[in-house]
């Protein structure tokens, strides 16, 4: 549609409008005069009749009162000279008729009386009926009915309101004349500019301006268009400038930003090659101290030697996790942290984490406590690594900065918002130097202590705090402070993690009263606490002094006071782990013993001792030794090590010797390759980073020249990161081996690239492809290592008979029961059912009768299997293996004591 047909669409609208309203106005007015007018002439029309009915009143009233019928007819013939009227009648008040004129009786329903009368009803109905009282001598008599005709009314009525139409037609007529006219002379500027607009638009003239002499409204309008006009040229102009040098400006910026991205790539490739050097430079001593201490721990040593062993074992272990995660602080700047999910022992992790730092806490004189509620599940599904790294930053800061005193780590749960998870809080609380108000909000930025001086009096590098609080958070968690200055700090992390296993429900230990005796007020505070939280009421021995009753006496004293040796209750020894206790008491009044710390299974079987009144449970000493790893064996095994480092080829050459293979070294790549060309090997285990030839260029060159059957070769390499990370595959290389490396992963290693001679190993103990047992191995890998009843009851026979009983029992079962289990492995590896059945039967009885109760079980589902005729898978056989091992080792600790010791879920737990 053009501009003119718009500004007359907008002209014709507005007469319209105009029209319509001046319309509406005559209409309504003519209406209400019409309407006034009609009822005016009803009205009129029902008075006449109402005084013409009186007068025929008048006139038949003697004639009514004298009961002349015929003279009352008489008198009514008068209304054929009335107009309109159709038909009277005079009825008796009893309702009789007594006379009537005309023809009224054909017009029953089509009457309304005067009482009813509207002008709806002169519309809708024929005739008018009125009627009035006769009277005589003051006294009503009769009633006149007189009927009219009213469709006269009606027609009057339709020549009033077309006369009255007609004129209001021709008002309206002259009207939009009139104002069309007259908005046809106000809207012509807005036409002649909407001209001007369409000229403008069809020929894109920016520069032409619109002429106007007009004033008000229309002259402001023509006004500012033509200042927009001039704004639009001006931007036009600005625009084509800008898309004249666009070309240039972009090739400027693009130069900016290639600049700035190549600046930033080089920092990065800097930071990472760094990273990957320190990573490299740490390793490559770890090495050969992780793999030494694990080949120690698997040595024949005594109990406090392989504890020794173990820690160094697991420190070195935490200190591979913690480099990990410094080298993955990038990836958790970039958002790339991956976090598992798999079940885990809440109980395991923390008694872990206290056994690792008990030793520095012993060493600085400050006491390492723990609780664990008692309504914490028992398993999580979490990433049991990011949080203990989490857990040990936390308790290795409250060692560092606590000088007196202590540390406790107490463990707790609570609901939480997602379905089928629970909330679980670890706080860390200790007694050192606190914190600032003002430095709280700092302590968890990278790089930062709360003050600088504490670097140079505690050490640190104040990154621990950092990591630990993007772990959580990674976890969808909180890590939060709560710091007084001079009175410690308590640091909390919580998660929300799904329950994969509940916590069995404690006894309680409600009504029962326990005197607890502590030299320590930190293990004391610990103690008491998880007492309490089972019900307990907690007494301290000034009280106990005052001979109240007591259900148990909980002591650290060896001796024990004299109240301890006169009370009826039954006394237990806090046994510290690693410790020995020697009692100074005999007979019936020798204390019982409680590891200390105690576990939560620890603490349910004292409650269930308490309420019961039996502490057989924790008769004679407690065990702490853990059972030693068996090395997998790899007999005819030829293996070429390859390493500059003289430390790394005397750990791969003493580590593969115990596990029976047979050890070439070489130290640079050149070398391996004269060795490899003159001699057949089954792997090469070959270091990337060598002087006069390296492993890949070793690698490379080998498989350019290789025929025949391909050679296994793992690299052995400290980067994780930076450029070297992934060149050990493009070299050629099968597998590779991160140092540090460990036992177990050198076996899978031998395992996964020499699978035709070593993949039916089984006495493997701690291999990966173990941890992904399923089925009835996994329920295997739960039962107890040993069956307390019968090892108690070993432990009672050796002591009554004074014949050591315990001590050739076990060293019975120590020296046949390989032989058993290589019997059945034959047996198995020649798939002969029957004698696989009775291998399997001879070695359980034999374990049944020792109380290595895993043991038997898992030589029971061997046996049922072979009567069934079913395959023995190799899982099985591996867990079998692994149970005979970790026996033999519980078995030769026992041995080693001289004594028996019973065993109770303690060992159990600590041989597993």
């Amino acid at each position: 549609m053009s501009h003119t047909s718009v500004s007359r669409s907008v002209r014709t609208r507005l007469a319209l409008t105009m029209a319509a309203t001046v319309c509406g106005c005559i209409f309504l007015t003519v209406v209400a005069f019409l309407a006034a007018d009609f009822r005016q002439s009803i009205n009129a029309e029902k008075m006449r009749l109402e005084n013409t009915a009186t007068v025929f009143a008048s006139t038949v009233a003697n004639s009514v009162r004298a009961d002349q019928p015929d003279a009352v007819r008489a008198a009514l013939r008068g209304i054929k000279d009335i107009e309109h009227v159709r038909h009277i009648s005079v009825k008796a008040l009893n309702g009789g008729l007594i006379a009537e004129m005309g023809g009224g009786a054909s017009l029953d329903g089509q009457r309304s009386s005067s009482g009813s009368l509207t002008p709806v009803t002169v519309f809708l109905l024929r005739d008018l009926s009125v009627i009035v009282p006769v009277r005589e001598g003051g006294q009503v008599i009769a009633a006149l009915t007189l009927q009219a005709d009213i469709s006269w009314i009606r027609g009057e009525f339709a020549k009033r309101m077309s006369t009255a139409l007609l004129l209001a037609s021709l008002g309206i007529a002259l009207t939009f004349s009139m104002a069309y006219r007259r908005i046809h002379s106000i809207t012509g500027p807005l036409t002649d500019l909407a001209r001007s607009f369409a000229d403008i638009g069809s020929k894109t003239d920016l520069t032409k301006r619109i002429a106007s002499s007009q004033e008000g409204e229309v002259g402001i309008l023509i006004s500012a268009f033509n200042n927009m006009f001039e704004r639009i040229a001006d931007r036009d102009a600005k625009l084509q400038l800008h898309r004249d040098t666009l070309e240039q400006t972009v090739e400027a910026r693009t130069s900016e930003l290639v600049t700035a991205r190549d600046e930033a790539e080089r920092a990065n490739a800097a930071k990472s090659e760094f990273l990957a050097m320190v990573g490299h430079e740490i390793r490559t001593p770890m090495n050969g101290m992780m793999v030494m201490a694990e080949m120690l721990a698997a040595a024949p040593l005594g109990p406090r030697h392989l504890r020794y062993a173990q820690i160094i074992n697991r420190s070195g272990r935490n200190l591979l996790a913690i480099i990990n995660d410094i080298l993955d602080l990038s990836k958790i700047e970039a958002g790339r942290l991956d976090i598992e999910a798999a079940p885990f022992s809440i109980d395991s992790m923390i008694e872990d984490i206290a056994g690792l730092f008990s030793e520095h806490a012993r060493e600085k004189g400050l006491a390492l406590a723990y609780v664990i509620d008692p309504n914490v599940p028992a398993k999580f599904n979490g990433d049991a690594a990011r949080l203990t790294q989490v857990v040990t930053n936390l308790v290795n800061n409250a060692l560092k900065f606590t000088e007196t005193g202590g540390v406790v780590i107490q463990v707790s749960s609570g609901a939480s918002v997602k379905e089928n998870c629970s909330t679980l809080s670890i706080r860390v609380r200790d007694t050192g130097i606190g914190i600032a108000p003002d430095k709280l909000e700092h302590v968890f930025e990278r790089f930062t202590q709360a003050d600088q001086s504490i670097t140079r009096r505690f050490g640190g590098t104040g990154l621990g705090l950092a990591i630990s609080k993007r772990l959580v958070e990674a976890m969808e968690g909180r890590l939060t402070v709560d710091s007084h200055e001079g009175a410690g700090s308590t640091f909390t992390a919580a998660v929300n993690l799904p329950v994969a296993e509940a916590m069995e429900k404690m006894p309680s230990l409600s009504g029962k009263t326990i005197v607890l005796e502590h030299s320590n007020p930190i293990h004391f505070g610990a103690l008491r606490l998880i007492l309490q939280r089972l019900g307990a009421f907690v007494i301290d021995p000034p009280a106990a002094a005052a001979a109240m009753p007591a259900d148990a006496v909980l002591t650290d004293s060896n001796a024990g006071p004299a109240w301890t040796c006169a009370s009826n209750a039954p006394v237990l020894r806090l046994a510290v782990s690693g410790a020995a206790i020697e009692s100074g008491l005999a007979g019936e009044n020798r204390p019982h013993e409680l590891a200390y710390p105690p576990r939560r299974q620890d603490l349910h079987e004292l409650a269930a001792a308490t309420n019961s009144g039996n502490f057989q449970y924790f008769d004679g000493k407690a065990i702490f030794n853990s059972a030693r790893a068996s090395l997998p064996e790899f007999r005819g095994l030829k293996a070429l090590v390859v390493d500059d480092n003289s430390v790394n080829r005397e750990v791969l050459q003493e580590a593969l010797f115990n596990m029976d293979a047979g050890v070439t070294l070489s130290h640079d790549g050149e070398d391996a390759l004269e060795k490899m060309r003159a001699e057949e090997f089954d792997i090469v285990f070959m270091d990337c980073s060598m002087p006069v030839m390296d492993g890949f260029a070793a690698t490379r060159e080998w498989r350019a020249s290789e025929t025949g059957k391909r050679l296994p070769i793992v690299a052995l390499t400290a980067y994780v990161e930076g450029a070297n990370g992934d060149d050990w595959g493009k070299a050629g290389m099968d597998f590779y081996l991160i140092k540090p490396f460990t036992i177990p992963s050198i076996a899978d290693a031998i395992v996964k690239l020499v699978p035709d001679k070593f993949s039916g190993v089984v006495r493997a103990i701690g291999l990966s492809d173990l941890s992904e047992t399923k089925g009835a191995e996994a329920q295997l890998l739960q039962v107890p290592l040993l069956d307390p009843q019968t090892i108690s009851m070993i432990s009672k026979l050796s002591a009554r008979s004074g014949h050591n009983a315990a001590r050739r029992i076990f060293g019975l079962f120590v020296e046949h029961a390989p032989a058993g289990l290589e019997s059945l492995a034959q047996a198995v590896a020649d798939q002969k059912p029957d004698t696989i059945a009775a291998m399997a039967h001879a070695l359980k009885s034999m374990a049944t009768s020792a109380g290595a109760l895993r043991l038997s079980r898992a030589a029971d589902e061997v046996e049922l299997l072979a009567a069934d005729r079913k395959e023995i898978g190799a899982a099985l056989m591996a867990v079998l293996s692994k149970a005979m091992a970790a026996s033999i080792d519980a078995f030769n600790t026992l041995i080693a004591q001289n004594e028996p010791a019973p065993a109770n879920e303690d060992l159990n737990k600590s041989v597993a």
